[in-house]
């Protein structure tokens, strides 16, 4: 995690806008969150996109890759996982009736908002 966050930050610090795309629960938000004493470290944002358990399921078995996850038993595991976010509940989006565009207009929303910033940690 720790180079997959130094290369998003460098992007970053290099004036890009850099989004790290994957599974990335609360239990990981520490290799994201820079410290107070950071320098040129860019505004990080946390945002979920969590649609319903149903439509969660139903999406992941509509894929079509060769190696796909498509199982109902791990997938609905790993919604449970983040189910409640505790938190960081507030930084989540439900995408269940969004198209992909709509839901790529609702993060840039959140992103604009600056109500899904991280607060940086104590060093």
């Amino acid at each position: 995690m720790r180079v997959i966050r130094d290369a998003a930050f460098a992007y970053a610090e290099g004036g890009f806008v850099t989004v790290v795309d994957g599974i990335v629960g609360p239990w990981m938000i520490n290799h994201f969150v820079p410290t107070e004493n950071s320098q040129n470290v860019p505004a990080v944002h946390y945002v979920v996109l969590r649609p319903g358990r149903t439509e969660t399921l139903q999406r992941a078995q509509g894929r079509t890759a060769p190696e796909a996850l498509v199982e109902a038993e791990p997938i609905d595991v790993m919604w449970s996982q983040f189910e409640d976010l505790g938190d960081y509940e507030g930084h989540v989006i439900d995408s269940t009736d969004q198209s992909p565009s709509k839901t790529g207009s609702a993060v840039w929303n959140a992103v604009l908002s600056r109500d899904f910033l991280l607060p940086p940690r104590s060093s």
